[in-house]
């Protein structure tokens, strides 16, 4: 891929190798321990798909017998799962978020690595389609995360409705315990990218989510932000 279609402020692709290592750290411990445990560990990843409590969710986490890597692995899963679902709920998922990572604070970064791994925008990254860097439009779709599903690429409006689940819940885990993250991920995000229909969907729904909060925080810097996507975005 060339370089020159890859846009992305200048830190955020060294954050993201960092937390992408951090999250295969864990794998790579978690198949240790699926190789050397006569335990059915898939139970557990099962049984996190299946719950919609966070209060069941923490209960597996202190379960004495799935180790704690299992269980923030399977967390990680669970929730990306549910932005890929279409009954997901991003005020509810950010709840047990919220409620999760609060007593177990080392879920959250592989957490964080599964959704960019899953949307480029979290990280927040943009690649720009040129076709002397991919063979077809299609390989452009699937590097910026379009999912392939019996040889046939998905539409673009489901693609967006995916982008804008991970967003929502992205911008939950950047503002969970408070607003210094979120903002900095805002000024990458606004310094680096550029105006298209992907990222103005991405940019709403993580607005939709902290917005207000910004807002709480310091009314002047967030105007200011709304002033730059009014004029880059709105037309997107």
């Amino acid at each position: 891929m060339a370089d020159n279609t890859l846009r992305a402020a200048e830190s955020a692709p060294n954050l993201e190798k960092g937390r992408l290592q951090k999250l295969k750290e864990l794998e790579e411990i978690n198949q240790v321990l699926r190789s050397s445990s006569n335990q059915d560990f898939g139970s557990t990843a099962d049984t996190f798909l299946d719950c919609t409590k966070a209060t069941e969710l923490i209960k597996i986490f202190n379960d004495p017998c799935c180790p704690l890597t299992i269980s923030i692995s399977s967390f990680a899963k669970k929730i990306v799962s549910r932005c890929e679902g279409p009954d997901n709920a991003a005020f509810a998922c950010g709840h047990v978020i919220v409620l999760v990572t609060s007593q177990f604070p080392q879920a959250m970064d592989p957490l964080i690595a599964e959704l960019r791994r899953a949307c480029i925008c979290n990280v927040p990254k943009h690649i720009s389609y040129s076709k002397s860097a991919f063979e077809s439009k299609e390989a452009y779709w699937k590097a910026i995360g379009y999912q392939e599903e019996n040889g046939k690429i998905e539409s673009t409006e489901d693609y967006l409705k995916r982008l804008e689940s991970y967003m929502s819940t992205g911008s939950d885990c950047q503002n969970v315990h408070g607003l210094e993250e979120g903002w900095a991920w805002l000024d990458m995000f606004l310094n680096a990218l550029p105006a298209n229909i992907y990222t103005a969907v991405a940019l709403n729904a993580f607005l939709q989510m902290a917005g207000f909060a910004f807002f709480g925080k310091d009314e002047s810097q967030f105007m200011k932000k709304l002033n730059i996507i009014s004029e880059n975005f709105l037309n997107a």
